[in-house]
């Protein structure tokens, strides 16, 4: 790190079958590896957070290039990938009509890791699903089976005395699992 790529946050347009990693060693053994994706839809972005205590980041030629900046700007749907809230997606309440294995996070950074996720669901079976995506969310994720999001309604003001439902961290290292377990067997890894 620092040599060849500088830490800070990564985009890309990946093809399907991209995979990354980010290293904490160069020793080629799992105990290396920080954070990984295998991408098995066509996603219309990735956004990867190397961090400055990275020893190294890897990423095959499915990945595409990495940029610094965003190539897609604002847009009203959340088709799948990983974006931006605030400046590529407006927080609020989204719908879609997922098919069965849509896996989605709500994030506060792109790191990769269980600790960066906020909220997330791997869905059994399809149906309609709705999320809503909060201002204070970093990003939010979506893989191929979910489908293309749609945007119902604006964020409700916070109600003082309510509290929002907290996500299990059990339940969010479960359903991260079932995501990793899925993908690994896409990819024959």
């Amino acid at each position: 790190m620092g040599t060849d790529i500088a830490a800070g946050r990564y985009f890309s347009d990946p093809a399907s079958s991209c995979y990354w990693e980010r290293q904490s060693g160069l020793g080629g053994g799992l105990e290396d590896i920080i954070a990984n994706e295998f991408i098995g839809f066509d996603a219309r972005q990735w956004i990867v957070d190397i961090a400055p205590s990275d020893r190294a980041f890897k990423t095959d030629a499915d990945c595409g290039t990495w940029f610094s900046t965003p190539k897609v700007g604002a847009q009203t749907t959340i088709p799948p990938g990983i974006w931006l809230v605030g400046s590529q997606i407006p927080a609020g309440t989204y719908r879609v009509n997922a098919g069965s294995g849509c896996y989605w996070e709500r994030t506060r950074d792109f790191s990769g890791t269980l600790q960066g996720i906020i909220d997330n669901d791997f869905v059994g079976s399809a149906g309609p699903l709705m999320v809503e995506i909060k201002s204070s969310d970093v990003g939010f994720h979506n893989d191929g089976d979910c489908g293309t999001w749609t945007r119902v309604s604006a964020v409700e003001p916070v109600v003082e005395g309510k509290s929002e439902r907290q996500a299990s961290p059990d339940r969010i290292a479960t359903n991260w699992r079932l995501h990793q377990e899925r993908e690994r067997a896409e990819s024959g890894r």
